[in-house]
Parts: structure tokens; C-alpha cells; sequence
């Protein structure tokens, strides 16, 4: 989550990102089976509340991480990236857990 964009920019790619879940809902959701409508809608959510974690994160977009998802949702998404992070700086060392470790 770090800042690789400027707030006005994630707030456009927020904007276009909601008008696209709406758009989606209104003209595909019937249309679609349960299981392929799940998965487009999580990986709308998913992309909502990555921007919403950036901005509560760099404290801008006037509120919007508040408006649509839980401080449990935003804190689980901080928490994976920070893993993510690390696993990144293992796989560059060249470290890893030895095979027989893992059990």
C-alpha cells in the first residue's frame, strides 16, 4: 500500500472502480451464473478496498475507507501487505524456510 499514486488520482480510480461495480450490478448480475457473479463482485470489493486502505492509511479521501468497509477489513488487508513485504525481501535474499521445516 505504498504511495505510488496521488490522492486525486486514486480518488479517479475510486470513482471509475464504484461506477463500474454499480454499472455491473445493474446490467450483468442477472445475467451471470452465482459463481462467475461472485467472483467479478470480490474482485470489485477487493480493488474498493485496497484505494479505501490507501487513503485511511495516508488520512485523505475525505472518509471514504469509512463509508464502506469495516476497520477489521482495512486492518486484515495492512496486515498482508506488511507479509507480503517480507516474503518479497526473503524470496530477493535467496532465503527460505528449509524443506524439512515444513512439515
Amino acid at each position: 500500500m505504498r504511495r505510488t499514486y496521488s490522492e486525486e488520482e486514486r480518488v479517479e480510480f475510486w470513482n471509475t472502480v464504484r461506477k463500474g461495480y454499480k454499472d455491473f450490478i445493474i446490467d450483468c448480475l442477472t445475467k451471470l451464473s452465482p459463481e462467475l457473479t461472485k467472483l467479478i463482485k470480490g474482485k470489485y470489493r477487493l480493488a474498493m478496498l485496497l484505494l479505501a486502505a490507501s487513503f485511511k492509511l495516508n488520512e485523505e479521501g475525505a472518509g471514504i475507507h469509512n463509508r464502506m468497509f469495516k476497520e477489521e477489513e482495512s486492518g486484515i488487508l495492512q496486515d498482508f501487505e506488511e507479509f507480503k513485504i517480507f516474503d518479497s525481501l526473503d524470496s530477493s535474499l535467496g532465503c527460505g524456510v528449509p524443506k524439512i521445516l515444513i512439515t
